[in-house]
């Protein structure tokens, strides 16, 4: 359960570093409750997905409900996801738009994944790639620059030459050929369970 998953989350940390180790949570406070969904989860789920596709060597810690959840295939990932560049010909109403259309919430200050922000010719995006929120500045058209920021304080943590923005890779629109995290794994991956049976349980339960 997820509960337990976190202890060998939190030792294995401790273990072989946190880079190393990789947290995948199920999308839902309850299982495939819809409209109960969790954006920091969403957020873990996503920069799990983003680093298998990299091809890097990692430890995935997960449970069940996680498991049982179907994710977005990559090729959807890639063709919903929009990339944005320090000094690119972008209009703001595009990157508006585009924002919509990935289910986005627009606020007056982003707290929280999915939210974005937008005054003047600055538009401040928490994307479900990255743990804090973006800006972005225009100069008419052309993107001036772009860096994360801390929510409480507004201030600057880092410049940064390229972003992407995730959107929520749970909500139905996303849905089409959609695998499971075993199906992501390379062949030569390792799979260790702690209690297979209660696995299996629980994965026929949430089938149902």
């Amino acid at each position: 359960e997820s509960e337990e998953a976190a202890y060998y989350l939190n030792d294995l940390e401790y273990l072989v570093g946190e880079k190393n180790v990789l947290f995948f949570p199920a999308s839902y406070r309850k299982a495939y409750s819809t409209e109960d969904t969790d954006n920091s989860n969403v957020l873990l789920r996503s920069s799990v997905l983003k680093q298998l596709n990299r091809k890097i060597s990692r430890i995935v810690v997960t449970y069940s409900d996680a498991v049982s959840e179907k994710i977005i295939s990559e090729s959807t990932l890639k063709k919903n996801t929009l990339t944005v560049k320090k000094g690119m010909s972008v209009s703001l109403d595009f990157i508006n738009e585009s924002l919509f259309e990935y289910g986005f919430e627009r606020v007056d200050f982003v707290s929280s994944p999915g939210e974005f922000a937008l005054r003047g010719g600055i538009i401040d995006v928490f994307s479900f790639s990255n743990h804090h929120p973006y800006r972005i500045e225009f100069f008419g058209d052309e993107v001036q620059s772009l860096r994360t920021f801390d929510i409480k304080t507004q201030l600057s943590i880092s410049s940064l030459e390229i972003i992407d923005l995730l959107p929520n890779t749970s909500i139905i629109s996303f849905t089409d050929k959609r695998k499971t995290l075993i199906d992501l794994l390379p062949e030569s991956s390792c799979v260790i369970s702690s209690n297979m049976d209660a696995i299996l349980n629980r994965l026929d339960v949430l089938f149902k």
